[in-house]
C-alpha cells in the first residue's frame, strides 16, 4: 500500500459490510480499549457542537483538549514557554518559506497552531493514559468527519492489518467514496 497508494484509495476496493456479531465485538473492544480526545479552540463553539454531537450520536465517549490559538496576544510566547514551539522557531522565516511554496495559501499561523495543539495533546494523553488504563488513544481534530462504522473500521485495522509494533497511525484518507463522507479530512 505504501508503494502503491492507488490500491488503498481505490473506490473499487470498497468496504466490506459488517455483520451484527462484528459490530458488537468492535464496539465492545473500542469501549474497553480506546480513549478518544478532541482538539478544539474555545472560540470554535460551532465545531465543538458538531463533533461532540456526532461522537455522542455514535456512542463514543470523548474528552476535549484545548487547541492552540496563535492569533491571541502573546500566544507565541506562551507556546514557547509551554514547550510547544522551540526557542529557535522563527515565525517570519517560516511564513516567508510557506508563502513562497504556496502562493495565496493564507499563512501558517493555523498550521503551526494545529501542530502545537497535537504536541500538547500527545503530552496530555500520555499523562492521562496512565490514569485511564486504556491502552489506545485517538486524537481527533474538531473538523473531522467520523464515519458511521468508525469503530468497526478501527477494530479491523488494528486486528487484521496494522503491524503489532506500530505505535502511531494517521487515520486520514483522501478516498471519499469508500468512506462515504463528503470531506477530504475524514477519519476512517
Amino acid at each position: 500500500p505504501v508503494a502503491y497508494p492507488s490500491v488503498c484509495d481505490n473506490a473499487d476496493y470498497s468496504f466490506v459490510p459488517e455483520d451484527e456479531k462484528e459490530v458488537y465485538e468492535a464496539k465492545t473492544w473500542f469501549k474497553a480499549h480506546v480513549a478518544v480526545y478532541v482538539l478544539n479552540l474555545e472560540k470554535d463553539t460551532r465545531r465543538w457542537e458538531k463533533i461532540s454531537g456526532r461522537l455522542s450520536h455514535l456512542g463514543i465517549p470523548f474528552e476535549r483538549i484545548p487547541g492552540v490559538d496563535l492569533t491571541a496576544p502573546a500566544a507565541f510566547k506562551a507556546a514557547r514557554w509551554e514547550g510547544l514551539l522551540p526557542d529557535s522557531f522563527n515565525f517570519t522565516k517560516a511564513e516567508d518559506r510557506f508563502n513562497n511554496t504556496r502562493p495565496g495559501g493564507g499563512g501558517i499561523t493555523g498550521t503551526v497552531g494545529c501542530a502545537a495543539a497535537h504536541l500538547r495533546a500527545m503530552r496530555i494523553v500520555s499523562q492521562l493514559q496512565g490514569e485511564n488504563l486504556k491502552p489506545l488513544a485517538i486524537i481527533l481534530e474538531d473538523d473531522v468527519k467520523v464515519a458511521d462504522n468508525f469503530q468497526v473500521m478501527l477494530w479491523r485495522l488494528l486486528h487484521r492489518e496494522a503491524p503489532c509494533d506500530w505505535e502511531v497511525i494517521a487515520l486520514q484518507s483522501m478516498c471519499l467514496r469508500r468512506l462515504r463522507v463528503g470531506d477530504r479530512k475524514s477519519v476512517v
